[in-house]
C-alpha cells in the first residue's frame, strides 16, 4: 500500500478533531503553550514576591490589605517558592497587589491535548485493514473514522486509562454533549443531565448495568455509549420495580 502523503494525515486530523470530545478542555490552553512561559519549579523565587517588587510594594503593605501581619504575608511567599502555598491564598495575595492568578496545567510537549490524543490512535490506525480496502481517494476519511473508533472502544480505553466513556468528559467539565440535547435524548435533558454525572460519580465504586428515567406515560429504550437507560412510566415502575 503507499503511504498516506502529509496532506491525506492532516485532512484525516481534521476530520478526526471534529469528533474529538473534550475541546473544551483545550481550548484555554493555547496561551500557555508558548516556550516564553516558564513552568513552576521549587525553590525559584515566587510570583508573589516577583509582584510585589515590580510593583515597588513592601511586604508590610501588602499584609495590611490582606489584614494579617507582615510575617504571616511573609510566609505565604516562602510558601509559594516550597510549592506548599494553597491557590486560594495565591489568589487573595494577588487581588491585594490588584493583580489576579493565571493557572494552567500544560502538557511538558506543549502540545494540544488532541494532538497527544492523536499521536497515541495515529500508529494502530494506520495498521487497520480498512486503510488497504478503502477508496485510495478517501484514506483520509477513513483514516479519521478508524481512529474514532479506537478513542471510543471500552476495551481500548481502558488500557490507556481514560475515562470508560468519552461522554464522561463532559460531565466532569461541567458542559453537555450537543449530541445529547437532539431526539430521542432531548426529551429527558434535565432528567439525563443529573442522572448521567451520579452514574459517573458511583460507577468508581458501584458498577451499574442500567439506568432508570421514571415518566409519566413514555417507554423507551436508550443508548449512550455502553450505558443503557430505560424510560418507563411510573406504574410500570410500581409493578416491575
Amino acid at each position: 500500500m503507499k503511504k498516506l502523503t502529509d496532506e491525506e494525515l492532516r485532512k484525516a486530523f481534521r476530520y478526526w478533531l471534529i469528533k474529538y470530545t473534550a475541546k473544551e478542555a483545550e481550548e484555554p490552553l493555547g496561551p500557555f503553550l508558548s516556550e516564553k512561559i516558564k513552568p513552576f519549579v521549587i525553590g525559584d523565587q515566587g510570583w508573589l514576591k516577583t509582584a510585589r517588587k515590580g510593583l515597588f510594594l513592601s511586604a508590610a503593605t501588602v499584609a495590611e490589605k490582606l489584614k494579617v501581619a507582615r510575617a504571616a504575608y511573609s510566609k505565604y511567599e516562602e510558601c509559594e517558592e516550597r510549592g506548599s502555598v494553597t491557590l486560594a491564598t495565591l489568589a487573595k495575595a494577588a487581588e491585594a497587589m490588584d493583580c489576579e492568578l493565571i493557572y494552567a496545567i500544560r502538557p511538558k510537549s506543549k502540545k494540544y491535548f488532541s494532538n497527544i490524543i492523536w499521536e497515541i490512535l495515529l500508529p494502530l490506525s494506520l495498521l487497520h485493514p480498512w486503510i488497504k480496502k478503502c477508496d485510495p481517494k478517501k484514506r483520509g476519511e477513513a483514516l479519521a473514522h478508524i481512529a474514532d473508533k479506537f478513542m471510543n472502544d471500552p476495551g481500548f480505553r481502558k488500557k490507556q486509562g481514560w475515562s470508560q466513556s468519552h461522554f464522561q468528559i463532559y460531565f466532569e467539565l461541567g458542559g453537555f454533549p450537543e449530541v445529547l440535547k437532539g431526539e430521542p435524548f432531548g426529551r429527558y435533558l434535565r432528567e439525563l443531565s443529573s442522572l448521567l454525572k451520579a452514574h459517573f460519580e458511583f460507577q468508581k465504586n458501584h458498577p451499574i448495568k442500567e439506568l432508570l428515567i421514571i415518566t409519566w406515560d413514555e417507554i423507551e429504550n436508550l443508548q449512550i455509549d455502553t450505558i443503557k437507560i430505560k424510560v418507563v412510566p411510573v406504574w410500570m415502575w410500581l409493578l416491575a420495580y
